[in-house]
């Protein structure tokens, strides 16, 4: 899980002077550094070291906020970057609080309009006010508090409350995560293959199989000799048959391996071969059906 930018107090809506502590969670890792980081008007600078905040052990103060604090803040390190959030300093007389993180689908989420105190000058709720959705009048809550018992991604949108004689606060977009996909890291996988896929593979396979067996039976069997036909009557069992295809009929060459011709040599003529090895040769006509 990547780390998590996290406000005390938790919302995201100011009033000036106001202080906030902004901190790093990360639950895989607790030595990771992290550096807390804002842009404002498209300039991006480091707690501590842009002229804002005061950064400790643990996170990043920043005191008697002003209207120019409002920007995009989130964590950063060499693993990568949180989430963000858009802090917002107003000078007005109400503001809305909701939580920073992304609520879960399903989970329940409160709404608070509050109203800067003139005894106190923090914010004070339990006036009656209106909370509006994308403009849209949601309805009335005379605690100045709404909850919303199970939120869904409809539920997703700009929020904004406002108090009779005070006014409206700025609006607060709320983010709606489904339980099914977290907003988390994660490892991308392959797309699955569909199952014709793997049967046309496997079928392939056989067929390229097959082709090369027959090939192989192919080129030794091209000699007609490497078949054995049956062995007619009265044959003797020494004997080799070599079938020669003549239209219907079969002529069997049978070999006679125990009568051998001796070998001939005339001293007129040269020898052909150091060697020569003659058989009686008999022709057995068999008719085939």
């Amino acid at each position: 899980m990547r780390a998590s930018l996290r406000l005390s107090p938790d919302r995201s809506q100011f009033f000036k002077y106001e202080s906030v502590f902004l901190s790093c969670e990360n639950r895989q890792s607790d030595s990771t550094v992290w550096r807390l980081k804002r842009t404002i008007k498209n300039i991006t600078s480091e707690c501590g070291d842009g002229g804002w905040g005061r950064m400790n052990n643990t996170g990043c103060l920043v005191s008697f906020m002003q209207a120019f604090d409002t920007g995009v803040y989130w964590c950063e390190s060499s693993e990568g970057k949180s989430n963000t959030v858009n802090i917002t300093v107003t000078a007005g007389a109400v503001i809305l609080g909701m939580p920073v993180l992304p609520a879960m689908e399903g989970s329940g989420v409160t709404l608070r309009c509050s109203y800067r105190n003139k005894t106190t000058a923090k914010p004070s709720s339990g006036r009656p006010a209106d909370f509006y959705k994308d403009g849209s009048l949601i309805r009335t809550e005379s605690t100045g508090q709404m909850t919303i018992h199970s939120v869904y991604t409809s539920d997703e949108g700009l929020y904004k409350c406002h108090i009779s004689g005070l006014g409206e606060s700025p609006q607060s977009w709320m983010d709606v995560t489904d339980n099914n996909h977290p907003d988390t890291p994660s490892t991308t996988l392959p797309p699955s293959l569909p199952p014709y896929f793997y049967f046309a593979l496997i079928s392939v396979g056989i067929s390229i199989f097959l082709l090369i067996l027959g090939l192989c039976l192919w080129k030794k069997c091209k000699d007609p000799c490497c078949v054995k036909p049956i062995q007619p009557q009265g044959t003797n069992q020494d004997d080799m048959y070599c079938p020669l295809r003549h239209g219907n009929a079969s002529v069997y060459e049978v070999l006679d391996r125990s009568h051998h011709v001796p070998m001939v040599t005339d001293s007129s003529r040269p020898q052909r071969a150091a060697d020569a090895l003659y058989a009686n040769v008999r022709n057995t006509r068999i008719n085939i059906r």
